[in-house]
């Protein structure tokens, strides 16, 4: 099994979405999880329990699906999915530094463990968030056995 970790792409006027990362072959490839919800998204409706539990009762099962259908491709080397729209790999020789701002995000309702920012060789940024349910030390390793080079920073200045 190849080695992946969660993470989120943030968005201002709708839910987050939600990746799941993996490591292989020299590269990362981003697959867009369909209707998953964190704790971290509860930013919404912070007081209403109530309207998370019905919402984790209708998309749990969906999100599994989800997920179950990305692990089985990636796991048969059949990397169709990255023909859909929110999915897309990186090239680790591509990727020119990535700046790891340990400081939480002001973005979710509960405290989550910072964002990544990879820069790539042309200049192009990719923001996300690290899931406060994903230890922002297992991403680090993570990526610094895949060879990606680190930055880390104290404090936002996105």
């Amino acid at each position: 099994m190849h080695q992946s970790f969660y993470l989120k792409k943030p968005s201002t006027f709708t839910f987050d979405k939600n990746y799941k990362v993996f490591i292989k072959e020299g590269k990362l490839f981003f697959f867009k999880i369909d209707y998953k919800f964190d704790k971290d998204n509860d930013v919404w409706f912070s007081y209403s329990g109530l309207i998370y539990m019905l919402r984790d009762m209708i998309y749990k099962k969906s999100a599994k699906r989800s997920e179950n259908k990305i692990d089985q491709a990636v796991q048969n080397d059949q990397l169709e999915l990255l023909k859909h729209k929110n999915n897309f790999q990186l090239n680790i020789v591509d990727i020119k530094s990535v700046e790891v701002n340990e400081k939480p995000t002001s973005h979710s309702f509960l405290q989550d463990n910072g964002t990544l920012l990879f820069i790539l060789d042309d200049n192009k940024r990719y923001r996300f968030i690290m899931p406060s349910s994903i230890s922002r030390e297992l991403i680090m390793n993570l990526l610094e056995e895949a060879g990606v080079s680190l930055e880390i920073q104290q404090f936002n200045k996105y």
